[in-house]
């Protein structure tokens, strides 16, 4: 059944609903990044290509595919009194917990991760019984999917989903896809926004760098020279093939170093690069800050060089990694936990008192340094608004009925007057 516009937005006129149309026709979208670079004819995009094979890209987004897991999806119920009950035991959770037969929630979320990352659209297949139940859920790669509107009919929002994988495009119902959007791409509003569609060019300028770099190390570390014969001398062109190969031989790979002694006046002069431009260390530190930037981590938190190098006195990883939770991981669980809940909690459950949600109680990153809590409770104890058995936990010993107290200086206790 197709998703029309009044079923999602208000469009006030018919001139917007044509738009929409015109949008998604005049504006092709590349199958991973949606942003068109200005002032160039290069074509970055098709360069970066799926962009799994640059480091810049894959580093930062394989911390997100690994730590993403770390907090598992939970569902929770508000109830009349305003309590909120967190639920155990639901179709839905089963579902997540167990998707299909082939990987686990935690596979599915990494792959997720990844297109989410790159893309900025993440798509889940909801397989269905013979009685139109949700049953699996398969991860589809964002690259052999779009989502397509109607031509004939302007008002329809999404009439299908086109699943390519192999040079047969398979239709999909929009209802039979759970369709995770990074905001709204505006050249394209039926798709999300790639993260990194604006630092191609920095993605291609690392890739470029490292190419560089290889290449010269492939020649075995030989700079480029001009070999030139001495005044008055002149050269045959079989002799200059035989000095070219015989400075390569004498200074490449192991042999550098080694003396070569020429028999008539020659003059070398190198050119291209020096030691120092093997490592393009200042152009590659660029390209790590804007495209972890964009991911929205610290490239400290990889490892990257600039990261390392930019690090303040007193800043520690650990810090870093909290930010990057809080930058990256914890906004994208927002958009995860909403659309869940408006794609597929449904499919089991219209209890409007229903929410989906990550537990993020037991995430490493996140938890309070034990010393500063450990201080903290202390003075809580001592000034009386924490209990006794609050620092017990917090050091993790044993809480007796006894420990359930407030303690008071005799200054703060209440005398009755005579």
């Amino acid at each position: 059944m197709p998703l029309r516009l009044n079923d999602v937005l208000s469009w006030p006129t018919k001139q917007h609903t044509q738009t929409v149309a015109a949008v998604d026709t005049q504006h092709p979208r590349s199958n991973n990044f949606t942003i068109s670079l200005p002032s160039t004819k290069f074509d970055y995009s098709k360069e970066v290509g799926t962009g799994l094979g640059s480091n810049v890209i894959m580093s930062p987004v394989q911390w997100v595919m690994r730590t993403f897991p770390e907090a598992p999806v939970k569902l929770e119920r508000k109830l009349a009194s305003g309590d909120i009950e967190q639920v155990i035991t639901h179709p839905f959770l089963d579902l997540i917990d167990d998707p299909n037969p082939f990987y686990s929630y935690e596979s599915l979320i990494m792959a997720s991760m990844l297109s989410w990352s790159i893309a900025g659209n993440v798509y889940w297949h909801k397989v269905r019984n013979a009685l139109g139940q949700v049953i699996q859920l398969w991860y589809l790669p964002h690259w052999m999917v779009r989502p397509r509107g109607n031509d004939g009919d302007a008002s329809i929002y999404i009439d299908h989903y086109e699943y390519n994988p192999n040079g047969i495009p398979i239709m999909i119902p929009p209802e039979d896809i759970v369709h995770y959007r990074f905001g709204i791409d505006p050249l394209n509003i039926r798709s999300g926004l790639s993260p990194l569609g604006a630092v191609l060019r920095e993605v291609v300028t690392d890739d470029q760098a490292a190419n560089y770099s290889a290449s010269i190390l492939r020649n075995m570390g030989i700079p480029g020279v001009v070999i030139s014969p001495g005044e008055n001398e002149g050269i045959a062109v079989d002799d200059a093939k035989a000095i070219a190969e015989k400075f390569k031989t004498k200074f490449g790979g192991d042999n550098k170093g080694e003396a070569m002694v020429m028999t008539v006046p020659m003059k070398i002069e190198t050119f291209g690069f020096n030691s120092k431009d093997l490592a393009l260390t200042d152009i590659r530190n660029i390209s790590e800050e804007r495209v972890c930037s964009a991911i929205g981590i610290n490239p400290v938190v990889v490892n990257f060089g600039s990261g390392l190098e930019s690090t303040k006195v007193g800043a520690t990883v650990t810090a870093f990694i909290k930010l990057a939770w809080t930058g990256n991981i914890i906004p994208t669980q927002r958009v995860f936990s909403q659309t869940m809940k408006r794609q597929l909690l449904v499919e089991f459950d219209n209890d409007k008192s229903l929410d989906v949600g990550y537990d993020n109680k037991n995430v490493q990153a996140l938890q309070e340094d034990k010393s500063a809590k450990v201080t903290r409770i202390g003075v809580g104890v001592t000034q009386g608004w924490a209990k006794v058995s609050d620092a017990r936990e917090a050091e993790g010993l044993s809480v007796e009925d006894s420990d359930r107290i407030y303690l008071r200086s005799f200054n703060q206790l209440e005398v009755e007057g005579e």
